[in-house]
């Protein structure tokens, strides 16, 4: 959430950083850049990156039918699934399948279930096929015995709106894990399987985002992935965990009409929130500016003296008449590459939000989504942080040296 950002950043480029051996996974899925997260992995893969970081999973997307092929697939030791839809090359099964055999992990997730026009052989190897569905808000409970499950990470069980799958074709080689009410009856719902040397995971959770923003659909996602692998996880200690108050008094804007209050992430220090960034190889993080000289900033420029100049908003998302968004100028007098002087400027008009201009001065426009300015040596872009799917960092890229 923006009203939560701790920092603004800049990466300098360095050379031999070294790094613990990571899960690799490859995050199959597709959907579109808008904000409907209906069977949209494009938009809630972003979600389970917190608890990936702290697992050691290093996740890489892609929407690419083309991926799917022996070559691709051998650089990972998991798969990843939340797609539907046509497979396109029929051949693209047998790919997936031999490498669940030959050792590789699938996790599948939700329509994955119904995924390449009901192929027999994809079906027996998620180890059941959709069906039919309704919609609703229930709890899937744990199969006794089956509660301590690697797979599960310990999770409790939790409530959610989901859509409410009923499966066909089920293998019976599959060990449940979790099932749901289906009027009277235990309808399989979170399954595990092995298929020669693989294992396999489904779970029938993950509509929208109102189950991916669940942190024990996160957890048990995350510790499926590591299951699946064939891994045992390895906590990375480094990586804060965060914590939560509900929103009972409801301060932030309930775009979504949701019936629960809202989260609000407790702000964790400027030092934990660099270790929640995803970095290119080759870069680390350094200190510029934190709350309370910098809140909620929205745009940010340099001038040609080095001098760093933010707009930020005080009241974001709501209007308060009588606060009005500004610009900072943020300078480094001693050289020490941290902002040690902030100057308020005159203050900007709060009908729109400001951007910054080259030469600090400011000009109303949408909300931006992307800046870049470029110079020989550095470029400046908008990337997203880990530590909220929506606050954001800005940062500079600089070659051979830092900002």
């Amino acid at each position: 959430m923006n009203a939560l950002l701790k920092t603004i950043l800049t990466f300098s480029l360095l050379c031999g950083c070294v790094t613990a051996e990571p899960l690799k996974i490859l995050f199959f899925s597709g959907g579109g850049i808008t904000a409907d997260t209906g069977h949209n992995g494009r938009m809630n893969h972003h979600k389970l990156i917190p608890e990936f970081l702290r697992s050691g999973i290093d996740l890489t997307y892609s929407d690419q039918l083309g991926d799917l092929n022996p070559e691709t697939l051998a650089q990972y030791e998991a798969v990843l699934m939340y797609r539907g839809g046509a497979i396109g090359k029929p051949e693209r099964i047998d790919h997936i399948i031999n490498y669940v055999e030959n050792g590789g992990g699938l996790v599948a997730i939700h329509h994955t279930c119904g995924a390449f026009d009901g192929d027999t052989d994809f079906i027996s190897l998620i180890g059941g096929e959709f069906a039919r569905h309704g919609s609703g808000i229930f709890t899937a409970t744990h199969v006794p015995g089956q509660e301590d499950h690697p797979a599960l990470g310990g999770i409790e069980p939790f409530s959610t709106w989901d859509e409410t799958y009923v499966h066909k074709n089920l293998n019976d080689d599959r060990t449940d894990l979790q099932v749901r009410d289906e009027k009277g009856r235990p309808e399989s719902w979170t399954w595990v399987r092995d298929q020669g040397a693989g294992r396999v995971f489904y779970t029938a959770y993950g509509h929208d985002g109102r189950t991916w923003e669940k942190p024990n659909f996160q957890k048990m996602i995350t510790a499926a992935t590591i299951w699946a692998a064939g891994r045992t996880p390895k906590p990375n200690t480094d990586i804060p965990t965060f914590s939560y108050t509900l929103d009972v008094d409801g301060h932030m804007h309930n775009f979504e009409g949701r019936p629960e209050p809202q989260r609000i992430q407790n702000q964790i220090t400027a030092e934990e929130s660099a270790k929640c960034l995803v970095l290119p190889d080759g870069f680390e993080s350094q200190l510029v500016a934190h709350e309370p000289d910098i809140m909620n900033p929205v745009d940010i420029t340099w001038d040609d003296r080095g001098r760093m100049y933010v707009a930020v908003t005080t009241t974001y998302p709501k209007i308060d008449p009588a606060q009005t968004d500004r610009i900072v100028l943020c300078e480094d007098s001693d050289g020490d590459g941290q902002a040690d002087q902030f100057t308020t400027l005159p203050k900007a008009s709060q009908s729109s939000r400001p951007s910054v201009g080259l030469t600090g001065a400011s000009s109303p426009r949408k909300h931006p989504t992307c800046i870049s300015c470029k110079t020989p040596t550095t470029t400046m872009s908008r990337i997203p942080s880990a530590s909220s799917t929506k606050a954001g960092a800005w940062v500079t890229y600089t070659a051979g040296h830092p900002t």
